[in-house]
């Protein structure tokens, strides 16, 4: 019996080994983006590709409807790119926008900004600094000390305390009659707080529980471009969520939302000069396709932690596109500790407190895998 223990545990570390080697709580980018930095890998239908896991790897699917449809632990992926179809965000899929929702507009013009809007008494945690007001921009952007008319966009990081959220940092120009309009409003109804509440949840699986006391909605609805121009328009969305300890960022894409391929910035700005994050499609004609990329899995949707010091992404993906689960969602400090504690046990011989410590470690396992095949994404 002791041996069998032994020999159990030995095997059972052996099978630990992968899952350390890739930490298993990595997400992968629904347009062949790892952690966002890595290279974009474009294979063609068919492909059968083998990758380190440690090093990164991506698939971006000929037809932004289709996405990989199956890869394994020993960091072998294929997909065909017809079994397993990942539709892009409807805007009937946006928080609710307009005059029906209470919204406030922003006045036809050219790099225009919304009055000073004041945030409720708990306040706006961002990048480690409370804010008690915002402006909505006509270029795309939210700035919070100061309302801003600027149209060329800037590489993050940027310093000066210009702290940023840019869902599409673009020259956008509503002075057309044509050109829809920028939306915007504090939401506080139940209904759309339980909405965000659950989307913020799903993208964050491993979090407690989170309730919004307050929303920011802006909306830019088939906005036109520079120079009165509409023959190309944006729409885009970006909410904000608080509690006012977390708070959570999340922009919006729809299929074809955005037409005009002029480079932008997307991303979060912390203003210190150093800390960012810089969507892999920014300054790129790529920025057409935005709709087709999410870090939680769903096409066309982002969502952010950044009330402290860093942003932090999404957790681990259980989306419409469940194969893009590529990697369990253990958290590697707990897989080496397990795997200490029973290379510990062995080497002391303690054959009887083995068996707890798998249990523990397999129950851990099951569990995850039931979390993630309940998860069903946005909807």
């Amino acid at each position: 019996m002791k041996d069998f223990l032994f020999v159990l545990a030995a095997v059972f570390l052996l099978c630990k080994i992968p899952q350390i080697l890739c930490d298993y709580c990595e997400p992968l980018m629904f347009n062949g983006m790892l952690n966002y930095n890595q290279p974009r890998i474009i294979y063609p239908a068919g492909t059968v590709a083998t990758h380190s896991c440690s090093a990164g790897f991506g698939f971006t699917c000929e037809n932004p409807r289709t996405c990989m449809n199956s890869t394994d632990d020993s960091g072998v992926g294929s997909w065909s790119g017809l079994d397993l179809t990942c539709e892009p965000l409807p805007q009937s899929d946006f928080y609710s926008f307009g005059t029906t929702a209470g919204d406030s507009s922003l006045p036809r013009g050219d790099d225009n900004s919304s009055p000073v809007v004041s945030l409720p008494n708990i306040g706006l945690p961002y990048y480690g600094q409370i804010h008690n007001q915002l402006y909505v921009n006509t270029n795309g952007h939210i700035t919070f000390f100061d309302p801003s008319g600027s149209y060329v966009p800037d590489p993050f990081p940027l310093a000066n305390n210009l702290q940023l959220i840019t869902p599409y940092w673009v020259d956008l120009d509503t002075r057309n009659s044509l050109s829809g309009l920028v939306w915007y409003r504090i939401a506080t109804d139940s209904t759309t707080l339980g909405r965000a509440a659950t989307d913020i949840q799903r993208a964050f699986p491993d979090q407690l529980p989170f309730t919004p006391a307050w929303l920011l909605v802006a909306t830019w609805d088939h906005v036109g471009r520079h120079e009165r121009e509409v023959d190309v328009t944006s729409t885009f969305q970006c909410v904000l969520a608080t509690d006012g300890q977390s708070t959570f960022v999340m922009f919006l894409y729809v299929d074809g939302g955005i037409q005009w391929d002029n480079p932008g910035q997307v991303g979060l700005n912390a203003g210190d000069g150093i800390r960012f994050f810089s969507h892999p499609d920014s300054f790129s004609s790529r920025v057409t396709n935005i709709h087709t990329t999410s870090n939680v899995g769903t096409p066309g949707v982002w969502i952010f932690k950044a009330d402290g010091d860093e942003v932090v992404p999404a957790g681990c993906l259980n989306a419409e596109c469940p194969a893009l689960n590529v990697q369990h969602c253990k958290p590697f400090q707990t897989e080496l500790l397990h795997m200490v504690l029973i290379l510990l046990l062995i080497m002391m011989r303690v054959q009887w407190l083995l068996i707890p410590v798998i249990l523990v470690s397999v129950w851990s396992d099951l569990r995850l895998e039931s979390v993630l095949s309940e998860g069903d994404g946005l909807n």
